[in-house]
């Protein structure tokens, strides 16, 4: 990088000090000798700035992210984590629904102690920008957590929740950021209360708060000529 303007009267001011403070210390030293001194001093200075130029130009720019208000932050965090379908490695890494992506910690073909032979989400990865350094990652865990939603399997009862518990404890304090959960149940019976057993058991054994639990049945409507029925994932 080439040397600027404001690096030249940077050496300027601080030759200037050392000019003045040369002649404190050394009062009799000859003004040939001291100038030649300040000229070396100088010369070795603008080029160690040169030299640090690279790095202080990036250092800058991240110190002036950090000065942009919380909000925008977050919101570049989620511009820089959002899920995009055209690439190629979150394509493989989420499941997607009409263009929406999410993670699926128990599948349907989850066992009831959590056995998943067929979970098909790298749900335990985190983004690259949340290992970038510490204060980046404990502000933007919070925003991807927060927004990336997750679902779980099962049949008929809460109690077959076990390998979304499993991985729920694998996030330890994470869980509590998530800020969308669907637990989707398919079965011919549901309890009247199941919302209500499921939300409980999950806020009370991972953590998740009750707000971001929601809870979907599948409702299977017979058709009006009675050959034929239709699915649909139903909000309890």
């Amino acid at each position: 990088m080439a040397e600027t303007d404001e690096d030249q009267r940077a050496a300027e001011r601080i030759a200037d000090v050392l000019r003045a403070r040369l002649h404190g210390e050394f009062p009799y030293m000859k003004e040939e000798a001291m100038v030649s001194l300040v000229n070396t001093c100088k010369e070795e200075l603008k080029q160690g700035i040169l030299k640090q130029q690279p790095i202080m130009a990036e250092t800058k720019s991240r110190c002036d992210f950090m000065r942009l208000p919380p909000t925008a932050r977050n919101q570049i965090y989620w511009l820089a984590m959002n899920p995009d379908n055209q690439d190629e490695k979150d394509h493989e890494t989420y499941m997607w629904e009409d263009g929406h992506a999410f993670f699926v910690i128990q599948s349907e073909q989850s066992e009831k102690y959590g056995y998943d032979p067929e979970c098909p989400t790298k749900w335990w990865l985190q983004p690259a920008l949340t290992k970038v350094c510490r204060q980046i990652r404990q502000e933007a865990l919070p925003v991807w957590y927060g927004n990336i939603e997750f679902r779980a399997y099962a049949v008929e009862e809460s109690d077959n929740l076990g390998g979304a518990r499993d991985r729920l404890d694998g996030m330890g304090q994470y869980a509590r950021m998530i800020g969308r959960f669907i637990v989707r149940y398919d079965g011919d019976e549901f309890a009247d209360d199941l919302k209500e057993e499921t939300v409980s058991y999950l806020e009370r054994r991972t953590g998740i708060p009750r707000t971001s639990i929601r809870v979907d049945v599948l409702e299977h409507t017979l058709s009006e000529d009675r050959y034929s029925t239709t699915e649909e994932w139903v909000e309890l």
